[in-house]
């Protein structure tokens, strides 16, 4: 699958779906289940566009990762794209 061109957010702040679906490596149709359902990073929308706030993805994503025992380091994983 070819990868697409992800235009950035005007405000650094803010993670556009796309954005955010490259960023975790994810399907976009997975982030949109993911808020129908409840899941997933909060978002918000402003017009007919949907965004996640830069410091709720990071937060979302610490409490993702579990003391596995793998010294997995849920800081790295959040600003590894920053």
């Amino acid at each position: 699958m070819a990868r697409k061109t992800v235009k950035v957010a005007t405000n650094p702040d803010l993670i556009t779906g796309p954005e955010l679906s490259d960023y975790l490596g994810l399907h976009d149709k997975t982030l949109e289940r993911w808020a129908r359902e409840g899941r997933g990073p909060r978002r918000f929308r402003l017009g007919n566009r949907a965004y996640y706030r830069r410091q709720d993805v990071d937060n979302w994503i610490k409490c993702q990762v579990r003391d596995s025992g793998r010294g997995a380091d849920a800081t790295a994983l959040a600003g590894r794209h920053s």
